[in-house]
């Protein structure tokens, strides 16, 4: 065999360097890409375009080129799809609240009268605030994103990079949500802002805490 005849099929050198005596890659095979966003610590989601989006093992922009700043276009959650999740989460909680307090009225009946009243609707109360203050930022953080946005396949990622959001930057991102229910129409403003929102789709909260919704790999 000369030196300048091609080594074993299926070889090839590594991305940017050149074959030995000449060699080429065998025909059809190409270097991976470098994944964007990658980098992330341990137990993170994976960035943009890294390897859990098409083919096992692939890497690239599986949606293609991002655009600067943040995702590609076509990884980026649909409008319809985040307003779906949204409604899902109000039902999901709504539900939660009501059993809570369905719960509460049977404790209540089956204690002695006069026995604790008060107590068991007080606690409810807590729970049930509570529920609704940590729901969004605590699944967001731990499983990169709510009940809602899970079903219809989307996730919370950073937007600078697509990594997954730190309990402190669900809670922080949470925060900014819970004031603007405070003013008139602007709660739904922000939730409606993904509509008309360029280039990321982004709602105001998003903006503020610098995240994005994608859909999930």
């Amino acid at each position: 065999m000369s030196e300048h005849q091609q080594g074993p099929y299926g070889q090839q050198p590594p991305y940017g360097q050149q074959a030995p005596n000449g060699q080429q890659p065998p025909y059809g095979q190409q270097p991976p890409y470098e994944a964007y966003g990658q980098g992330q610590g341990q137990g993170q989601a994976p960035g943009y375009g890294a390897p859990g989006y098409g083919a096992p093992g692939q890497q690239g922009y599986p949606y293609g080129t991002p655009q600067a700043g943040g995702p590609p276009i076509g990884m980026l959650a649909g409008q319809g799809a985040r307003l779906g999740a949204r409604a899902l989460d109000g039902v999901f909680q709504a539900v939660a609240i009501v059993v809570i307090f369905v719960v509460v009225g049977i404790v209540q009946a089956l204690l002695p009268r006069g026995a604790g009243v008060g107590i068991p609707t007080a606690l409810a109360g807590i729970v049930g605030v509570v529920a609704v203050l940590l729901y969004e930022p605590f699944m967001n953080w731990k499983y990169g994103g709510t009940f809602g946005k899970q079903i219809c396949g989307l996730r919370i990622a950073r937007l600078s990079d697509g990594s997954a959001l730190t309990f402190g930057q669900a809670l922080g991102r949470w925060a900014v949500v819970i004031p603007m229910g405070f003013v008139p129409f602007l709660g739904l403003i922000n939730v409606l802002w993904c509509c008309w929102d360029e280039p990321f789709r982004q709602c105001l909260h998003d903006k503020v805490a610098g995240t994005v919704v994608v859909k999930r790999g």
